[in-house]
């Protein structure tokens, strides 16, 4: 056992390659998935999270992270509170409400089919009536 408590300096080394692997690639994952198809918001914060337990330079990093995440989420919540909910919500239906009516006029699914005589539906060019087919 060491005098210092933490272990073998080597143990030492190898727990902060670890972190330093681990955490880098998850905080570089979190990264790329800002300009691709993810959570790139909560992913990087967990990679600067494990990096942060062995080095103080993430630490500070993620406390800037941690203040700018704060500041946006007092905006929003500033301005969500100035805005009227019932009336967001009322116009944002009514414009729904609009749009689906106007898609089912168009759409052929919902249209009635047009009347057709059974006669004339029945008879050939040339007069003569069409026999129904054999059912098998």
């Amino acid at each position: 056992m060491y005098a210092n408590g933490q272990g073998s300096p080597r143990r030492r080394l190898a727990k902060r390659i670890a972190i330093a692997v681990i955490g880098g690639t998850i905080t570089f994952i979190g990264v790329a998935m800002i300009v691709l198809p993810g959570p790139a918001i909560i992913v990087i914060p967990i990679g600067l999270s494990i990096l942060a337990t062995e080095f103080v330079w993430a630490r500070r990093y993620l406390r800037k992270c941690r203040a700018t995440a704060k500041r946006w989420k007092d905006k929003v919540r500033a301005r969500t509170a100035t805005e009227s909910p019932v009336g967001a919500t009322a116009s944002g239906s009514a414009a729904v409400v609009h749009q689906d009516a106007h898609d089912d006029a168009l759409d052929p699914r919902h249209q009635s089919p047009p009347d057709i005589p059974e006669a004339s539906a029945r008879a050939k060019p040339d007069g003569r009536e069409r026999r129904p087919l054999r059912q098998l």
